[in-house]
């Protein structure tokens, strides 16, 4: 006889909101705590090692494919083909690193179910075995996984259980895994030696324990006798107690994973491997996948992608644009979180469409080198483009000693830090954020003499140029008194006294102090 059992597409069925939006995005990221129930329940149509061969060959899990530095090469394998663009694969490395840019590198190529499951670290720790040795070959995804995770997700599919000529009566079941969307249909058909129940759980259906299972169809309910195709059954007629088949499908769930588990109960059938799980998936509307790579320049930079925006007439759909707002106002392009968390929000909420319908892309800022730690009082900058001013080196630090002579830059860590960087961001016409500044503290200068009244004392951080004056050290200006009146005059000492003790030693004029002891 045959029974048929329709999941209804009105029903919301509780799943990780990561696999809602991986179906329509371009890839998710999961816990190790969730990757390994999916893992042990056999979500993942293909388990992707994106490390290097020796790493491989060190531990890597059980059925893992390997391809090679997948992050950095961008090679897809030909075995990862248009039959496995719609199918789920879990991708890892060793510390979850690489294996995020290789989920960019497959969604990019339209592999439409991509779950970025960390490192090998972080797995191990959760209970993932692991395997050591040659290379392995990855399972090809089965044809019932192929017609699950088709493109077209919003087509409707039957799926028939196992083949013929024996179909659900073969013994062991063939596949044991089937992935299905909301509103399949699925088809038992079996001979009256067989029977099909619902398992109450993944332990019951691992020990064949049929305590509190429920019969779904055999020769005690459906009805019918002879062989496997004499008798067909309606399924809007299956009625379980007073509860509905549809119905007990959002109660029988792998934590939030929706899963049915069905086996014979037949003598030992069930532990003979007549059995299966059914994997159930929401059926959510496809979205655009991006069909070509993000930008991966600039450095620092944040990228955004959305199917629709009819909300923001400046925002074009279906092509990588940057986001130079929030690179200037909130970061973006400096903080990972802040481009793919809280903008990628933003978009959403702007363009009134679903988290999922919108892809962004980090590129990591520049690390830039250490700034000079002297001399005390100075400014410095580093930029990472400035085609507007020759004289200014990107990529390097450049002391502002025009700042710190005409602006006191390197007095005041305000007019360093925001101030200068705000002038040079205008003057190479650069974002705020692709400008960095470094402040050194001015020396702190000790007291100067207080005495004797009518003398001009000066200090000096450095004077190479001139032997007889020694740095940082309060000294008398006598010459200056007895010959330019420094002693008399507080112009003279301040102001001309100083330039002349500049220009001598060869420094700034912000690095010479005068004090003046009034006649």
């Amino acid at each position: 006889m045959a029974i048929t059992v329709n999941l209804p597409t009105s029903r919301q069925i509780l799943l990780f909101n990561t696999l809602l939006q991986g179906l329509c995005s371009a890839f998710e990221t999961l816990q190790p705590s969730e990757s390994y129930l999916l893992w042990k329940a056999g979500w993942f149509a293909v388990v992707i090692d994106v490390r290097t061969t020796s790493e491989y060959a060190s531990g890597h899990l059980p059925g893992a494919y390997l391809i090679d530095s997948l992050a950095s090469n961008r090679v897809i394998p030909a075995v990862l083909g248009d039959s496995c663009k719609d199918c789920p694969l879990a991708v890892y490395c060793r510390t979850g690193s690489r294996s995020k840019e290789a989920s960019r590198v497959l969604a990019a190529e339209g592999f439409i179910s991509v779950y970025d499951i960390l490192g090998v670290q972080q797995l191990f720790a959760h209970g993932f075995p692991a395997e050591k040795g040659v290379l392995s070959s990855p399972a090809r995804p089965t044809s019932t996984c192929s017609q699950a995770c088709r493109s077209n997700m919003s087509t409707v599919s039957m799926v028939t259980i196992g083949s013929g000529p024996t179909y659900w009566s073969a013994i062991p079941s063939s596949p044991s895994t089937y992935w299905v969307m909301e509103g399949d249909t699925l088809t038992f058909r079996y001979s009256r030696y067989h029977n099909v129940w619902l398992m109450d759980d993944e332990q019951a259906f691992e020990t064949c324990n049929f305590e509190g299972a429920t019969e779904i169809a055999g020769n005690l309910r459906g009805g019918g006798t002879g062989n496997i195709l004499s008798n067909t059954h309606n399924a809007d007629e299956l009625i379980v107690g007073s509860v509905s088949l549809n119905t007990l499908v959002t109660l029988n769930r792998l934590e939030k994973l929706s899963v049915m588990y069905i086996a014979c109960r037949v003598s030992s059938h069930c532990h003979m491997g007549q059995k299966i799980k059914i994997m159930v998936s929401p059926r959510p509307q496809p979205a655009t996948v991006p069909h070509r790579s993000a930008p991966r320049s600039p450095a620092g930079s944040c990228y955004f992608y959305v199917t629709s925006c009819s909300m923001q007439a400046a925002i074009t759909p279906n092509m990588w644009l940057r986001d130079s707002w929030g690179e200037a106002n909130m970061r973006s392009g400096s903080t990972i979180t802040t481009c793919e968390q809280t903008r990628r929000a933003g978009f959403a909420s702007w363009c009134s469409i679903p988290f999922s319908a919108v892809t962004m892309h980090f590129n990591p800022p520049q690390v830039i080198p250490s700034a000079p730690r002297s001399p005390a009082g100075s400014c410095y900058f580093y930029v990472t483009s400035c085609s507007m001013q020759a004289a200014i080196t990107p990529n390097m630090w450049l002391r502002d000693r025009w700042g710190e002579a005409n602006m006191r830059s390197g007095s005041t860590i305000t007019t360093c830090e925001q101030t200068r960087r705000a002038g040079f961001a205008s003057w190479c016409s650069i974002p705020f954020s692709a400008v960095t500044m470094h402040f050194n503290p001015p020396q702190v200068i000790p007291s100067a003499p207080r005495s004797p009244a009518g003398s001009c004392y000066f200090y000096v951080t450095s004077c190479s140029m001139q032997a007889a004056i020694t740095p940082n050290m309060w000294l008398r200006d006598s010459w200056g008194e007895a010959n330019m009146r420094s002693g008399s005059d507080f112009t003279t000492c301040e102001q001309t006294r100083r330039a002349g003790f500049a220009s001598w030693c060869g420094i700034l004029l912000s690095a010479v102090t005068m004090h003046f002891n009034t006649p």
